[in-house]
């Protein structure tokens, strides 16, 4: 019994330890599979001529506000195929502005509002696309041709979702983290993981927060990004806890059962079976049908010997 339960302890941390690690290939391929869909659709931006004339073109161009209209109209369409986008927004490195869909041109420091704009310098100049985290939001930003960049504000819960990251647990966590260890995405509530523990693991135990969890990471190379899952451990030692207690409780009935046997055994099983031996055979071999019908035999044997004998019946 003690073999069996140490068997099933060892069998539900083993399921928990593969668990975590499917779940951080499951959540790594949605990511990219998803990062891989928005920047196709931001490559469609990068060529599109009404775009490129509303972010390089000046104000005072006779042209500008068909422009500006065609773009919005474009950015409205770009916000209507992403399910998990709150806005869309194009930025003119021209003049320093943000072109939305609502209400125009406005000044890109007013619209930021929470960070200057050298916070979004790299990002809206570089040359590739990026998926960041700035000022406790998330973006999607991808910069047009040198003029500007078209930014994607991503409602976080709803991206989550699309991921289901729902289904993992309450008690996992699963982090996106980009090539500089910045955590740019995550369910739950925050962890406080510096960059240095966010580091390739394969089913390590780490502590974090007076809490451990089975950390499992997996490398998404292709776009730059690392997906990593923490599972608690203190829930699948509850796990265990449930496993052990109900291996005692067998343990214990079982040990019940045989005490409740034995003491039927010495009460009633063996007074009856010294009953039958004294009417039984002497040797206590045979069962009483067969010993009954010997000595039916050997008394009918005995009656007709005495009649052979002169004076018998």
């Amino acid at each position: 019994m003690l073999g069996n339960s140490m068997f099933l302890l060892s069998t539900v941390r083993q399921n928990s330890k593969d668990d975590t690690q499917n779940w951080v290939a499951v959540m790594a391929d949605t990511f990219e599979n998803e990062y891989f869909r928005l920047n196709s659709l931001m490559t469609l931006c990068n060529d599109d001529p009404d775009l490129i004339l509303a972010l390089h073109s000046s104000s005072e161009d006779p042209r500008f506000m068909d422009n500006l209209l065609a773009a919005q109209e474009k950015i409205s369409l770009i916000k209507a195929s992403m399910p998990y986008a709150q806005d869309v927004f194009a930025y003119r490195s021209t003049d320093n502005t943000i072109l939305t869909i609502d209400k125009g041109i406005i000044a890109a420091d007013s619209f930021w509002g929470r960070y200057t704009m050298g916070d979004l310098t790299e990002e809206l100049m570089s040359a590739s696309n990026v998926l960041t985290s700035i000022g406790g939001g998330l973006y999607f930003i991808c910069p047009i041709q040198g003029y500007g960049s078209i930014i994607i504000d991503i409602d976080v819960s709803a991206f989550l979702d699309m991921m289901k990251v729902h289904t993992v647990g309450p008690e996992t966590y699963v982090l996106i983290t980009d090539n500089k260890g910045q955590t740019i995405l995550q369910n739950n509530p925050p962890l406080d993981l510096p960059a240095f523990e966010i580091l390739p693991a394969n089913g390590e135990i780490v502590p974090i927060n007076d809490a451990s969890y089975y950390m499992y990471s997996q490398d998404i190379p292709s776009i730059g990004y690392r997906c990593t899952v923490l599972n608690s451990v203190n829930v699948v030692e509850i796990n265990l806890r449930s496993v052990n207690a109900i291996c005692i409780l067998m343990l214990a009935a079982v040990t019940i059962f045989s005490i409740l046997l034995f003491v039927f055994n010495r009460r009633t099983y063996l007074p009856v079976q010294k009953l039958i031996a004294a009417f039984g055979p002497e040797n206590g071999e045979g069962d009483q049908l067969a010993y009954i019908t010997k000595r039916f035999t050997e008394l009918t044997e005995k009656e007709r010997t005495m009649e052979g004998y002169p004076g018998g019946g």
